[in-house]
């Protein structure tokens, strides 16, 4: 995964080149890129001093 730029916003590159790759491992990535986005989303919203 790489940071790039697409039509002028910002979005994560993501390249499999493994033909053992299959849909399971594509829906565990993009669930678990979805939790860690929720988690900066949630700290860059939480009050100064919020636990």
């Amino acid at each position: 995964m790489t940071p790039s730029v697409w039509q002028g916003r910002a979005v994560l590159r993501i390249s499999v080149s493994n033909w053992r790759t299959g849909d399971d491992d594509v829906d565990r990535a993009a669930a678990a890129i979805g939790r860690v986005l929720a988690q900066v989303r949630g700290a860059a919203q939480a009050p100064v001093g919020a636990t």
